[in-house]
Order: C-alpha cells, then sequence, then structure tokens
C-alpha cells in the first residue's frame, strides 16, 4: 500500500523503536492485541507511524514504566494519558520488576535461556508447600508478571512463549503424577470441559483450572484452545458435561465474548453450567443464571463443594 497518512514526515518503526524506547515486537503485539498503533506502509511496504501516534507511544511508554496496564491505558484519551502522568509527577517511582514473588529470578533464567531453571523453580515449590499453594503462591503470580513484562518491552516474545511452554508442560506433568500417587482419588462429579473460544489461545489459565479442578476430584476433560462455540457445545453434550469451563485472557473482547457465551449457552443441555475466569470477565454481565465467573483460582473449591452439595453429589 502507498504511504497515505497525511503526517508529512512519518517514522519508521525502527526509529519509532529508538526514539519511544518500545521494541519492534512489543509494537506489533500492541497493534494485534489493542489496534494501536496503526502503521501505514512506505513505497517498499515497511511499517511507519504518524508523528502523533509517536506522542501518543510516548506517553504510553511513560505510563507502562510507572506500573500502568496497556490494556487500561488503551482505552483512555492522550488528553487523558497526559493528565494521568502529570498528576504522577516526573518523579514518580518505577515499580521493581521483583515486586512479584520469584518473577526477577524467573526472567533471569528466561534472559539466559534456561527453562530448565525455570522448571527447577516450580519443581522446588511444588515439592516445599504442594501443588495447589504452587498454583496460588507461583503459577498465578508468575503468569501475570511475565506477561506485564512481555506487555511493557522488558521482555522479548519468544522468551514469553518459553514460560508459557515451559509452564503449560510442568502443570501437564505434576497433575499427571498427582493422579498415579494418589490411585484412590478416583474423579467423580463433576464432569467439567475445558476449553477456549475462537481468537483466544492462551492456554494457562486453562491448565491451571484443570489442575486445581482434578485436585478437588473432578473429571477434567481439556480441548485446548481458540474451539468454535459448536464444536464445544457438541462435545459437551457427548461427553454429558456437567460445567463447561472457559478460560479468557485480558485482551479478549467482552462484547464478543459474552456475545459468544450467548450462543454457547443456547448449544448446551438444560443442565450444564458455564464457568467463566481470567481477564476483565468479573466484570462482564453473566446474561445467564447459568453462567458463573471466578475472580480467583481459589473460588473454584467451593463452587465445586456447593456445585455436589446442591445434588447430592458426594
Amino acid at each position: 500500500m502507498a504511504l497515505n497518512d497525511p503526517d508529512p514526515t512519518p517514522l519508521r518503526i525502527a526509529d519509532v523503536e529508538r526514539e519511544t524506547g518500545l521494541s519492534k515486537d512489543v509494537l506489533r503485539i500492541w497493534e494485534r492485541r489493542y489496534g494501536f498503533p496503526v502503521p501505514v506502509r512506505d513505497a517498499q511496504g515497511r511499517r511507519c507511524y504518524s508523528a502523533e501516534q509517536v506522542r501518543r507511544l510516548h506517553l504510553l511508554r511513560a505510563l507502562v514504566d510507572r506500573g500502568g496496564r496497556p490494556a487500561e491505558l488503551m482505552r483512555e484519551s492522550d488528553a487523558v494519558l497526559a493528565g494521568r502522568l502529570q498528576a504522577l509527577g516526573a518523579a514518580a517511582p518505577v515499580p521493581p520488576v521483583a515486586s512479584v514473588p520469584h518473577l526477577d529470578e524467573a526472567l533471569r533464567h528466561l534472559a539466559a535461556d534456561r527453562p530448565e531453571a525455570l522448571e527447577a523453580l516450580f519443581q522446588r515449590h511444588v515439592l516445599e508447600f504442594g501443588l495447589r499453594r504452587f498454583l496460588l503462591d507461583v503459577a498465578v503470580p508468575l503468569a501475570t508478571g511475565v506477561g506485564e513484562a512481555w506487555e511493557s518491552g522488558r521482555l522479548a516474545i519468544h522468551q514469553e512463549h518459553v514460560f508459557s511452554d515451559c509452564l503449560l508442560r510442568f502443570l501437564a506433568e505434576a497433575t499427571r503424577r498427582w493422579r498415579a500417587a494418589s490411585p484412590d482419588a478416583v474423579p467423580r462429579s463433576p464432569r467439567m470441559l475445558l476449553a477456549t473460544l475462537p481468537g483466544e489461545q492462551h492456554l494457562i489459565g486453562l491448565a491451571m483450572v484443570e489442575t486445581w479442578s482434578t485436585l478437588d476430584g473432578c473429571a477434567c476433560r481439556s480441548l485446548g484452545g481458540g474451539l468454535p462455540v459448536a464444536e464445544i457445545a457438541a462435545a459437551a453434550r457427548a461427553q454429558r458435561a456437567d460445567i463447561v469451563a472457559l478460560s479468557f485472557s485480558a485482551c479478549f473482547d467482552p462484547a464478543r465474548g459474552q456475545a459468544q457465551l450467548a450462543m454457547l449457552g443456547d448449544l448446551l443441555d438444560k443442565g450444564c453450567q458455564l464457568w467463566i475466569g481470567g481477564g476483565r470477565t468479573a466484570d462482564w454481565a453473566p446474561g445467564s443464571a447459568r453462567v458463573q465467573c471466578f475472580r480467583n483460582l481459589a473460588d473454584l473449591g467451593p463452587a465445586i463443594t456447593a456445585w455436589r452439595a446442591a445434588r447430592g453429589a458426594g
């Protein structure tokens, strides 16, 4: 596409990276995830950005460095962003990365390309405190911290992928070992089907729910990520699922998510519940009595107990 930005001197992506301190990967991630910045192409097909967009990127970078979350900041106007920055003051401290337990250690392992050391960190905590405490005290805060480090440019996208792959494999193996070491823990009701909707490929939340629910004695079956609504409903009927559990990341569009939930609710059998969590789902309007939103992983236990009590299940 020919250059069509009204700004007479758009900057190429390499120049924007140098001027704002935001890496090319972060710029592309923000473009894909939030719809900003919106590049145009020069005659050679290279990404270019207007001076107006670069000014906004400067504001975003300054606020992210002071603890702001890109997903929230993107919704604000330039005037609001500038006001926030002014209110913080030029001397506002940058929150240390190590404020999340174990995050500093994890980032060091990722920077050194040592996934085996990252897995050793996971294993050390599981052996000392158990799998459930590992989920609450290590896996959840680490996943959040690594995601924020990636969004703010402190972590490369390939390093974030290494972390995700390492944690997913670790949870799968830890869950398998727990089952093998607990032969009397026969899975019972509820039968839980786990999946993510089309466009949602972040599977860590789903894996955490599977591990936690397995520890609580549920019969779990994961379908993986990005499944069409009709396929999830068909699988739920075929497997006589009592609950369909869906995980969402913070970047998933709420309007789209709620519309797809309504479609799925219409396709599920009457007795099948929908449990959703992750991202900003706690702020969604459920739209149906069968939809239950979870703010925290630990809320699953009481919900499972309540489900069994309501049905006289052991």
